[in-house]
């Protein structure tokens, strides 16, 4: 995991995080994190996916 500050100021208060195994290994993972995230979003009283909205993509890279 690397502090988006090391790729330049547009990546300030971001954050990169590289996976190096195999694909079995990081679907698993995916997995098991839209878990944790789900429960959390639930949690806090919030889940947009039920209003209808989609979550924004981006270029890879996840806000701090």
């Amino acid at each position: 995991m690397l502090p988006g500050s090391a790729f330049g100021p547009g990546a300030e208060g971001f954050f990169r995080v590289s996976f190096i195994t195999s694909p079995e290994r990081l679907r698993e993972a995916a997995t098991r994190a839209g878990r944790v995230l789900k429960k959390l979003v639930a949690q806090a009283g919030g889940d947009d996916t039920r209003a209808g909205r989609r979550p924004e993509p981006s270029a890879g890279m996840a806000r701090a």
